[in-house]
């Protein structure tokens, strides 16, 4: 079987097209955490994700943290993540993913079940779809990770900035991982890890991850809103200052036709890509996950039942006992080991950001007066 692990703030328009494509294309059953389940619109979120037979949601509410919830986002995704490895750590012949509400999975089943048996870990490069502010059907053009050449031709050409590939993807170029429940690999946020330390992983040309990261205008701006509220979130430096110009923007009290324009100005000056010209250069595929057309296959009763109890039983505790520390033998049998080095966002590293949210707003009204 195939597994997945996210935690999700979304609408249930996005979720219910999250959970739909990703198990079209391959993955059998999805623990969705509910990351602010009472926040507005999640307990119609919550009530999708109950009737639907390849889910299990999880309310990370209060009592689910047991008075521990971590600021950091990127933390809550990794013990959530390793929770539910923990879950169906009996299911040695499965794999368990851990992706956003704005990945699908691209992987060729054929190819993960044959994956050698040494190895605990696969790794799923990025493919990043292309940026264009207005969108009316779902984007079926990828970026592809350019070679050292190409990007000296994109830097050449005026597209980026400087010929790194950090320059060219908006979105992370480390792609995702995924193990083998009950092997003691343990999911980071993008790669796994176990009490040795990283684990090797599997790669292959057909074992892909599909990151909307910036769907379209709109899209990105609700998502930089939804990252300033989910607490600590760490971004490259160029990323921050778009994403908080953008949180700054929505928070603002500007009428809806400037909030709309200032967003179409901040997205084409920094995010939109040339499509055409990259289709010329041949640095895009081409998938259309609208075509995927797996049948997924059934938690089994048995499982379905321990997952049960194991969730009840977690209710009220922390669930820092899933994050590893070097040399925790006992994280490391429960497959609870999150990302080494990936720390949450100093408090003067937040309040700095906070600080620049602030300028920003206040650049903008004056450039708006003038």
């Amino acid at each position: 079987m195939i597994f997945s692990a996210s935690t999700v703030l979304d609408s249930v328009a996005v979720v219910t097209d999250f959970v739909e494509t990703n198990l079209a294309m391959g993955v059998d059953h999805l623990f969705v955490f509910l990351d602010a389940p009472d926040a507005p619109g999640q307990a119609e979120v919550a009530a999708f994700l109950a009737a639907h037979p390849h889910t299990t949601p999880i309310a990370c509410d209060d009592e689910w943290w047991g008075g521990d919830r971590p600021d950091s986002l990127n933390l809550r995704q990794t013990l959530n993540a390793n929770v539910a490895a923990w879950l169906v750590r009996e299911q040695r012949d499965a794999w368990l993913f851990h992706h956003d509400v704005d990945e699908v999975l691209a992987v060729d089943l054929d190819v993960l079940a044959a994956v050698p048996e040494r190895f605990h870990a696969v790794h799923l490069e990025t493919l990043e779809a292309v940026s264009v502010y207005d969108r009316d059907r779902p984007e079926t053009r990828f970026k592809t990770i350019p070679t050292e050449e190409q990007l000296a031709l994109l830097h050449a050409e005026g597209i980026i900035a400087k010929p790194v590939v950090r320059q060219y993807f908006r979105g992370h170029v480390r792609g995702k991982t995924g193990i083998r429940p009950g092997s003691g690999a343990t999911l980071a946020v993008h790669f796994a890890v176990d009490a040795r330390g990283k684990v090797p992983a599997y790669e292959h040309p057909s074992l892909r991850v599909l990151h909307h990261h910036t769907q379209s205008g709109a899209s990105l701006a609700a998502k930089a809103v939804r990252m300033a509220a989910a607490g600590d979130v760490v971004y490259r430096p160029g990323k921050a200052m778009v994403m908080d110009a953008l949180a700054a923007v929505a928070a603002s009290d500007l009428p809806d036709a400037e909030k709309e324009a200032e967003f179409r100005r901040l997205f084409d000056e920094h995010v939109a890509d040339p499509v055409e010209r990259l289709e010329e250069l041949g640095l895009l595929a081409h998938v259309d996950a609208s075509l995927g057309d797996h049948t997924p296959e059934a938690l089994p009763a048995q499982a379905e039942a321990l997952v049960t109890t194991r969730l009840a039983s977690l209710r009220g505790e922390s669930k820092l006992r899933f994050r590893f520390a070097d040399g925790d033998e006992a994280a490391y049998e429960a497959n609870s080991r999150p990302a080494p080095g990936a720390a949450a966002a100093t408090p003067g590293a937040v309040q700095e950001r906070a600080g620049r949210g602030g300028r920003l707003l206040g650049a903008l009204r004056d450039r708006l007066r003038g």
